[in-house]
Parts: C-alpha cells; sequence; structure tokens
C-alpha cells in the first residue's frame, strides 16, 4: 500500500486493492486528501515498492498543498484598494493619505479623503457600528454614500472623510469600526488629521529653540504666543523632548539634558482659553561631551583627539620627542 515517506497529519491516503499485482495493460488508482491544520505551503512525499527494474523502488511522489485559513481577513488601505496599509491605531502622518489639508475655519468642508476596506480571506467580512471617535472627532464628517457592512471575499468598501473645522489648530480623530477578522483587533482603528487655520485665533511666536549642551543647564526658555484668548495652556503634541529637559503648562522649557545628544524634533502645542489651538515645530539640537573625539589607535602608539585634550596630547608627545632628540645628540 502506499504510504508516506515521513510521517504527517496534513495528509491521508484512501487506497483500495493494494498491495496489488497488475497484468499488463492495467491501472490501480489511489487518493489523497489534503486537510491542512497550519496556514501555508504544506509538502509530503508518497512512496510504495514496485518490481519494475529500470525504475527506482520505492517509487516517490511529491505532494503539496496551500493551507489558508477560512476567514475574512481585512486589510485597510489609504487612498485606494492597492494604496498604503494602515495597521490598526497607526497615527496618520502630516501630508500623508489620511491628512485632510489645512483649511480656513470660515471656508466649509474640505474635499473627502477616501479609506478603503478590502476582505483578501476566504469568508464574507462583516462591519458594524462604523463612527467618528477621538478628541476632535465633531470637526470631521463621515462620508457613507458607498460603504458596505457586508465585503464579499476579494472585494471591497469604502468610507469617506471631510474636514470642517471650526477653531484653529491641529486635529485628530478616529474611524472606528467593529469587525470579524480573528487575527486583527476589534474595534479595528484608523487615527485621520487635519489643520483648522484662523488667523485670528491664537499663534505661537516663537520662532526657534536654543540649542544645549548635554551635562549643562538648558534655558530656561520662555515659550510666547499672542491672540486667542489668555490663559494659555502648553503641551507636547508629538516627538520627544531630550532626556532631563522639560516643558511645564506655562511654557517654560528647562532642565539638564542627559545622554549623548543629538537632534530631537518636536511639535509643541498651545491651547487657549476656548480650546482653539495652535502648534509650531521645533528641532533642538543637544551637544555632548563626546562630540567630535576620537580614540586611542591600537598601532603605532598615536592617540587621535580633535578636542582640547586631543591638543594637550599632542603638544606633551612633541616635547617628548623633543627631548629625546637632545639627548641622542647630547650623547
Amino acid at each position: 500500500m502506499p504510504a508516506f515517506a515521513a510521517a504527517t497529519t496534513e495528509y491521508s491516503i484512501q487506497a483500495t486493492g493494494f498491495p496489488a499485482t497488475l497484468a499488463p495493460g492495467n491501472s490501480i488508482t489511489f487518493s489523497i486528501t489534503f486537510d491542512p491544520t497550519l496556514q501555508g505551503t504544506q509538502t509530503a512525499v508518497v512512496q510504495f515498492t514496485h518490481n519494475d527494474l529500470t525504475t527506482a523502488s520505492p517509487f516517490r511522489l511529491n505532494v503539496t498543498g496551500d493551507g489558508i485559513l477560512n476567514a475574512p481577513l481585512i486589510e485597510v488601505h489609504e487612498t485606494s484598494a492597492v494604496g498604503p496599509g494602515v495597521a490598526s491605531s497607526q497615527t496618520a502622518s502630516i501630508g500623508g493619505g489620511r491628512d485632510c489639508g489645512s483649511i480656513d475655519v470660515s471656508a466649509g468642508a474640505t474635499s473627502p479623503i477616501t479609506i478603503v476596506i478590502v476582505n483578501s480571506g476566504t469568508l464574507p467580512l462583516n462591519l458594524t457600528n462604523l463612527t467618528l471617535t477621538g478628541p476632535n472627532a465633531a470637526d470631521f464628517i463621515l462620508g457613507t454614500g458607498s460603504f458596505n457592512g457586508t465585503v464579499t471575499p476579494g472585494n471591497s468598501t469604502q468610507v469617506d472623510v471631510s474636514f470642517d473645522p471650526t477653531l484653529g489648530g491641529m486635529k485628530d480623530a478616529n474611524l472606528q469600526f467593529n469587525q470579524d477578522d480573528p487575527a486583527q483587533p476589534d474595534p479595528y482603528i484608523v487615527p485621520v488629521r487635519g489643520t483648522a487655520i484662523d488667523p485670528a485665533g491664537v499663534q505661537i511666536t516663537t520662532g526657534s529653540l536654543p540649542a544645549g549642551l548635554a551635562g549643562a543647564p538648558y534655558g530656561p526658555v520662555q515659550l510666547a504666543a499672542t491672540q486667542g484668548s489668555s490663559p494659555y495652556t502648553w503641551s507636547l503634541y508629538s516627538g520627544t523632548l531630550p532626556a532631563g529637559v522639560n516643558l511645564s503648562a506655562t511654557g517654560l522649557i528647562d532642565g539638564t539634558p542627559t545622554g549623548l545628544g543629538g537632534t530631537y524634533n518636536v511639535i509643541i502645542r498651545v491651547t487657549d482659553q476656548n480650546g482653539a489651538t495652535d502648534e509650531q515645530q521645533y528641532a533642538i539640537g543637544i551637544s555632548s561631551l563626546y562630540t567630535g573625539k576620537g580614540r586611542a589607535k591600537d598601532t603605532g602608539g598615536c592617540v587621535a583627539d580633535s578636542g582640547a585634550n586631543g591638543w594637550a596630547i599632542a603638544l606633551l608627545a612633541l616635547l617628548g620627542l623633543a627631548g629625546l632628540v637632545y639627548r641622542r645628540r647630547s650623547a
């Protein structure tokens, strides 16, 4: 009877009449069933012995099959079904496909951006409870004219989102819905964003931030804003300040930077009494005491150092060499 060359639980053989003696011109059949428990390509080898002297015995037959998950598989894309993929809760980048752009608060709604939901699985994908959530959800408009709550395998549906703010500043919201792909988060969250422009609203007037030195006090620097309704509240919108440096709610930046230095790109937000905001991007350069330093070479006995210590070492080396030459001439 045919047998598998290696034990496998993915395949089974149904054979009747084995072992058999075949008269010339006759045949016998057997069938192989594939019942995978894992996703992906699964292979096996079926073999049986025979007495044909012109062919190796046992005869080996390679079989292969692809295991797929019998379930809906959700894919979310920006702009189109082949646009950039969006993982659940993935931040919307400025200028990206989920950014509604910038618009004056008096201009009305923006043109919509499109979010496409694709079902690449084998069962229908069910989408429910589609809504906008998040801190500025009221500034966005959900368009469901092309949305279908059931997406059959290989097909897609789409949602449109427009931006219609009433107060200035960068705004964030989440397109959120429930879905039944067991391998993905439920609810699925798709962040969207936009920037509201209000010429009469609060405006940050601090144009740039000074550089600093690791281990030395930074600032303090007092951020400034105008217009809107004071008092103002300051916060970090995105990015990370240098370790040891702090931003207070009153807009004071101070502290003592630590670490090896670098450039820190941050967006700082000011919020006025009415909830209007303005944001400004800054690059804070922190130099390290070790920046530009060399290291001892392991050959030749020389030391490379571009700082003050390097000059001192080089001077001592020259003085030592001069003394050696003098002693040789004296001898």
